[in-house]
């Protein structure tokens, strides 16, 4: 950009010039003086992206050129102001050797940033492979944490549930087992599961055995046995102390014939069955 600049500067020095008249030398001397300015910012922006000294010493050398260059401008302007055109363009001539060197410099610059250009694409590619490598294998990790957890998860939660769910059912259909020790001493909510199940399956088992006892006893003719019903929980209390009210219900009328049949072994007739019976 400074390097057309310049160049374009050139080209105004030599129309100022060659103009035939004083309104035309304005215009050009205007443009000179507008390029001059684009340049001065351009210098200033371009020094804050020197990064090598190399670099530097080139700069350098094209704004010792440039000053050298602007100086012997406004010697060679001053003549073209004052229509000295052949005086002018012998200055502009001899102002060529800083113009040249001015150039050189330039395009040295020029060159060399291009070659930097280069560089920096080539490691920003190199970055961005590596960065595009490590994405990938984070990715990668991600999926294969995911799968282990997925894996863990079947192991110690869907396949424990399965499991429970198993002794769920079995309880429903009747049948009493206790096979999740293991589930049962675990501090989370599959342990605290398990314990719940363990529990039903405890009741249920402690209602079996006192049915089972009520049973063989009535079988044996024993109708004063009964059940503690205050050792089941809630409904389950319910229900045995029914099952102990359902003896006495039937227990009672055998009671009293029982008493009838004793009193006519020894010749009393006067029994009679006098209860409320259903």
């Amino acid at each position: 950009e400074i390097n057309k600049m310049v160049s374009d500067y050139r080209v105004a020095i030599t129309r100022h010039i060659f103009a035939t008249n004083a309104e035309e030398k304005s215009v050009w001397d205007k443009t000179r003086m507008r390029l001059s300015n684009k340049i001065a910012f351009a210098k200033v922006n371009f020094e804050k992206s020197i990064t090598s000294d190399y670099e530097n010493n080139l700069y350098q050398d094209f704004s010792h050129y440039y000053t050298e260059y602007l100086k012997k401008s406004e010697v060679l302007l001053a003549l073209s102001t004052r229509n000295e055109t052949a005086a002018a363009l012998n200055a502009l001539q001899a102002n060529r050797i800083n113009f040249d060197s001015m150039t050189i410099n330039l395009n040295n610059l020029v060159r060399l940033n291009a070659e930097g250009g280069e560089n920096a694409a080539q490691i920003n590619n190199q970055v961005f492979d590596v960065t595009e490598q490590i994405i990938y294998a984070i990715v990668l990790t991600i999926l294969l944490i995911t799968i282990l957890f997925m894996i863990i998860f079947d192991k110690n939660i869907s396949h424990a549930l399965e499991r429970l769910t198993i002794t769920v059912r079995s309880l429903a259909a009747g049948v009493l087992v206790s096979t999740n020790d293991d589930l049962k001493n675990r501090q989370d909510e599959i342990g605290q599961m398990a314990n719940a199940v363990d529990m039903v399956n405890k009741t249920l088992e402690a209602l079996k055995s006192d049915a089972n006892e009520l049973i063989h006893a009535a079988e044996a003719g024993m109708l004063s046995v009964r059940v503690d019903d205050d050792r089941h929980p809630g409904e389950f209390k319910t229900i045995v102390a029914g099952m102990n009210t359902l003896i006495d219900v039937l227990s009672k009328p055998l009671g009293d014939i029982a008493e009838i049949m004793q009193n006519l072994a020894l010749g009393d007739l006067s029994g009679r069955m006098e209860g409320n019976y259903e």
